[in-house]
């Protein structure tokens, strides 16, 4: 896996950040409920809540690696460093899913993976 440093994580040590998962997705979304219901009512604009959602997706993911971390230090990180971070969580993990057969699923045909 790929090696990262952050000054302010693991005391600048290099660190790799854990893996992004179907269940961690669900508890953040669940998290940003109240957030939904702002995005609705016209109070936070989506920019707004996609900025939020990233910051708590980070966080969440380096806080398993260093408690400590705080959403001053990462909203403190250069735009780029900051959407290389997102991407980062998002992917950490990934396998990729391959499908060597064509489907047809206009047909109702479907393939195993």
């Amino acid at each position: 896996m790929t090696q990262y440093s952050l000054g302010f994580v693991n005391e600048g040590k290099s660190f790799e950040i854990p893996r992004w998962t179907v269940k961690k997705h669900e508890e953040l979304l669940k998290e940003m409920i109240p957030f939904d219901e702002q995005v609705k009512l016209g109070v936070l604009t989506k920019v707004n809540y996609d900025k939020i959602f990233h910051m708590k997706m980070i966080l969440s993911s380096l806080h398993e690696i260093d408690k400590n971390v705080t959403e001053q230090q990462i909203s403190e990180l250069h735009p780029d460093d900051f959407m290389e971070l997102i991407y980062a969580v998002y992917n950490s993990g990934k396998k990729g899913i391959v499908i060597n057969n064509n489907v047809d699923f206009r047909q109702g045909e479907k393939k195993p993976l």
